[in-house]
């Protein structure tokens, strides 16, 4: 692979800086987005997991909102006995059904069926004061205590070097995966 398209498939997360639309019930969340991987990080400073191709989704304790602040109206089973807590993730349909997931969130009312087959591939804890590193054992917590087999906690794993972090990049895209996202472990929310 070569590095131009291996950057393409890296990402690392960066807090963006949101204004509120008008136009929406709900202010959006200040959520992290991509940057590109540049190759120079302190790779022992990160986290790595795969980068799911979904629709990104913040429940704020309440309700399911996404990137913008639109209101995501899953079924009722599907968020019961989410914790009041903050967390994020990836609704997900499965490798290379990302229409079918845009298609699904996007309706008013989705069947079950199509509820069914969407995941909830949570990556993320909204705290404040920990660091990255910290909330991952909270969402795990989250995921663990819902105990609904459509809410899963990415994996987060740490890459020894840059030949170990491109070999996994490459094996992740070889099954169908969009590619990787580093986060650093320590950066608050």
């Amino acid at each position: 692979m070569q590095r131009r398209d291996l950057l393409s498939h890296l990402s690392l997360g960066c807090l963006s800086s949101l204004t509120a639309c008008p136009v929406l019930a709900t202010q959006p969340p200040a959520l992290w987005l991509v940057n590109p991987y540049q190759g120079h990080e302190k790779l022992t400073d990160y986290w790595v997991s795969e980068k799911y191709d979904g629709i990104r989704g913040y429940w704020n304790g309440h309700q399911l909102l996404s990137r913008s602040g639109k209101v995501i109206t899953p079924p009722t089973w599907f968020i019961e006995a989410w914790p009041m807590h903050p967390f994020e993730g990836e609704l997900w349909a499965g490798l290379g059904q990302f229409e079918q997931a845009a298609a699904v969130i996007q309706q008013k009312q989705a069947s079950d069926s199509a509820w069914r087959a969407m995941r909830f591939m949570v990556f993320d804890a909204d705290s404040p004061t920990q660091a990255f590193t910290e909330r991952i054992v909270q969402y795990q917590s989250f995921v663990k205590q819902i105990g609904k087999p459509w809410v899963q906690a990415v994996t987060q794993s740490q890459v020894p070097s840059h030949a170990a972090l491109k070999a996994l990049l490459h094996q992740t895209v070889q099954a169908g995966g969009e590619g990787l996202v580093l986060h650093r472990g320590g950066s608050l929310y």
